[in-house]
């Protein structure tokens, strides 16, 4: 499958469908990490969670673009394979005062480079292999495949789970 760069309009909302349905998977995983072992094995898959709620974030925004300027398709290749971008729209969708995830001071970035987390060397990551992409041969939704952390916040899984079902309802 070649990277995908743009998605026909009408594949959109299925596909922000199932980015939920696999965020929602991934946040079950880590929570059930979290309570077994604790943040180190968890927190990795967290911000998968949140990098493929962000990533239903910002289809369902450039769908709005595009059905306001009369397109047929969106351009994804400004945050596709873009972690950093989709958390950050993750955490923006939370809310100002709403703090999902904070370690002992490190922002996003810092988070993301302790956890080596490539930016733009997405499919370098093992960990793409459990999120949503959209095949553009076929125009199907598809998975690609069918340690040492200072804090998470205790309400991280409440919030992100309260965000993907107020999505789930929309979609």
């Amino acid at each position: 499958m070649s990277l995908t760069k743009v998605i026909p309009i009408d594949h959109v909302d299925s596909g922000v469908k199932k980015c939920i349905t696999n965020a929602n998977i991934l946040l079950e995983i880590s929570e059930t990490l979290h309570g077994k072992y604790g943040d180190i094995q968890s927190i990795s898959i967290f911000l998968y969670a949140l990098s493929e709620f962000g990533k239903a974030v910002l289809l369902r925004d450039k769908k709005i673009l595009a059905e306001y300027n009369n397109q047929s398709e969106i351009d994804v290749t400004d945050f596709f394979y873009d972690n950093y971008k989709k958390i950050d729209a993750a955490l923006r969708t939370a809310g100002p005062n709403v703090e999902i995830i904070k370690f002992d001071g490190m922002g996003l970035q810092g988070i993301m480079e302790f956890l080596q987390v490539p930016n733009s060397s997405f499919y370098t990551d093992i960990g793409s292999l459990m999120l949503i992409d959209f095949n553009a041969n076929d125009s199907k939704w598809e998975q690609r495949l069918t340690n040492k952390v200072q804090y998470i916040q205790n309400n991280a899984f409440t919030i992100l789970s309260k965000m993907l079902k107020k999505w789930q309802n929309f979609y």
